[in-house]
């Protein structure tokens, strides 16, 4: 049971999502390769499209990159893409520029769909780091979550229509990469490995070595440039406890503003602020809450959880705590009811109070509002357990 009540106060808020720049911005003319430079022999203009491929009988012996001239950031990116089954490609995005053949970064995978499509790779030295089909968090220290929401990959690909025009979707924003093909989602990533994500770089396009024949085209090419989104706070310190540091979910909190008492060593949204409001041994055994209308706090205290007592002699309460000088404490109290036997939860409302005190569900009527029962306890329902 929680013995620590902490008010949650609001200090800045943000919208999750960037605002966006007003319109995309084609990077593609569909008739020559201006804006863009590969290696010559390599990437040509055909069908109105960039491309790349490996003849039959022909063997391609090193990775081909073709740049676009500016680098990306946050930003979104929609293009058209046709593959033969058996080529494998890839957009790099945010990446460190080499050589025609050579790059460092993530690469947003690409194939007919068999095994890379939608998949993240890092060209840095990780590898294949974000597996289609989940959301993978990847923590300052490296260690990775991923939380899968579709395994069946011929699901996910029910869209793709083969050797034709597909659509392709980035959308990077600070730490977090979503991939779309056709509409759908295929992964989420958020990455804050030290000294591996990376937040701006070049963007390219791939022809993967290998045997002939193997053909990828690009076409239809838009870019739109998003507001930049800060770095999150992420945890590194050794002092964190590990169920928060080492939690995916939690990764991304700070600590807690500047308090002493309960909420010293919180650690809360960037943004919010958490201060104590009640504590041991002002309120004992809390086992639930709930504010009223007028702002009151309201809190059920089982002194006997979680044993039922005899019949009569029941040693739980409800208790109403109010905040009268209004400096951010709940220092005034009174107590609703103190007979109450087995109580795990409550909500207050609809002409008084509603409690269960298995194997009963009961109603204190209130109706008049005093903070006084009008009578005993009406049990609604009987028979049931927790």
């Amino acid at each position: 049971m929680n013995k620590i009540f902490v008010k949650v106060l609001l200090l800045a808020f943000a919208f999750g999502c960037s605002r966006m720049q007003d319109s995309p911005q084609s990077i593609f003319d569909g008739k020559t390769l201006k804006g863009w430079e590969g290696s010559p022999g390599i990437w040509k203009i055909e069908d109105g499209a960039i491309t790349a491929e490996i003849l039959e009988g022909e063997k391609l012996a090193k990775n081909e990159f073709i740049y676009w001239e500016n680098e990306v950031k946050d930003f979104e990116l929609t293009l058209d893409f046709k593959i033969t089954k058996g080529t494998n490609s890839g957009i790099q995005i945010r990446s460190e520029k080499k050589d025609f053949n050579n790059i460092i970064g993530y690469q947003c995978d690409l194939d007919a769909g068999d095994e890379w499509l939608g998949v993240l790779y890092d060209e840095h030295d990780r590898g294949k780091i974000a597996e289609r089909g989940g959301l993978t968090k990847i923590l300052v220290n490296g260690k990775r979550t991923t939380f899968s929401y579709q395994e069946n990959m011929e699901l996910l690909n029910r869209k793709l229509v083969p050797n034709d025009w597909n659509q392709y979707h980035i959308k990077a924003i600070g730490n977090r990469i979503e991939i779309r093909i056709n509409g759908d989602l295929y992964n989420i990533i958020e990455d804050y490995e030290k000294d591996k994500h990376d937040l701006s770089g070049a963007l390219a396009f791939q022809l993967h070595s290998g045997s002939g024949p193997a053909k990828v085209q690009f076409k239809n090419i838009f870019i739109k440039e998003l507001e930049p989104k800060p770095e999150k706070n992420i945890m590194a310190n050794n002092d964190v406890a590990p169920r928060v540091k080492d939690n995916p979910l939690f990764s991304n909190l700070v600590k807690n503003p500047d308090h002493t008492d309960a909420t010293e060593n919180a650690y809360v949204q960037p943004g919010f602020e958490m201060t104590t409001v009640l504590k041991e041994p002002d309120v004992r055994q809390p086992i639930a809450f709930t504010f009223d209308g007028k702002g009151r706090l309201w809190v059920a205290e089982a002194f006997a959880y979680p044993q039922k007592q005899p019949e009569g002699q029941g040693k739980d309460r409800l208790v109403i705590w109010e905040d009268k000088d209004n400096d951010g404490s709940f220092e005034t109290s009174k107590v609703f009811a103190d007979d109450l036997n087995l109580i795990s939860g409550f909500e207050v409302g609809y002409g008084g109070v509603y409690a269960s005190t298995a194997p009963e569900f009961i109603f204190i009527p209130d109706a008049d509002g005093d903070d006084v029962p009008d009578g005993e306890p009406k049990v609604l329902l009987d028979g049931w357990n927790i």
